[in-house]
């Protein structure tokens, strides 16, 4: 296996700024192609299992959901108003400007989930459970918070948002993991390397 290397995807920038205030209705976010299973089911289970397990623990939220949608993503989401559907986005910095937790367990699926990246290079603080941060080099209560189960995810996104220096010391190891291993230019000066070697 030693002459097998992978390439990572990788983001274009880490983000420079800081959270937003972390003033009620905590602000969740989820984005994807709506329009695959894979998301689909992960929004199903956010909505019918994550949520309820935070309204039972009378945590105030709004959670907003952002890509290319039918029929079927608005069946999952019209039975919570506090699911807010906006459909595709061009750019997701403003999306990133108005969160304050990225809310991304994922439901199946597999490799490195681009969207997480995304996240964490804007500096947002991710939530996820095994399967979404699969190939991620994060650790849990160090880059990013992992749990999995509703009551387990839940817990953690009110331990966040509890914790105005948790959320900030998250948001920052995020960003500088990024920085470590999917910054465009460490990851192209790493191939090139690469195949520098190869061509001696």
């Amino acid at each position: 296996g030693g002459n097998i290397h992978s390439i990572p995807p990788t983001v274009r920038r880490v983000s420079p700024g800081t959270l937003s205030n972390c003033i009620f209705p905590c602000r969740l976010l989820f984005f994807g192609n709506l329009l695959t299973n894979q998301n689909l089911a992960s929004i199903r289970y956010i909505i019918d299992e994550v949520l309820p397990a935070l309204e039972q623990r009378g945590f105030s939220y709004i959670f907003d959901i952002a890509g290319s949608y039918d029929d079927r993503a608005v069946m999952i989401t019209q039975r919570n108003p506090r699911v807010h559907l906006s459909g595709y986005v061009n750019s997701v910095d403003d999306l990133f400007a108005e969160c304050h937790i990225f809310l991304t367990p994922i439901a199946f699926g597999s490799g490195i989930k681009t969207k997480i990246l995304d996240a964490m290079a804007h500096g947002i603080p991710v939530v996820t459970n095994d399967i979404g941060i699969e190939g991620i080099p994060a650790n849990h209560g160090k880059e990013c918070l992992i749990a999995n189960s509703p009551e387990e995810i839940a817990a953690s996104v009110i331990r966040l948002f509890g914790d105005v220096a948790f959320m900030m010391e998250i948001s920052e190891n995020g960003k500088k993991m990024i920085g470590r291993y999917f910054l465009f230019e460490k990851v192209e000066r790493d191939y090139l390397h690469l195949l520098a070697g190869l061509a001696r």
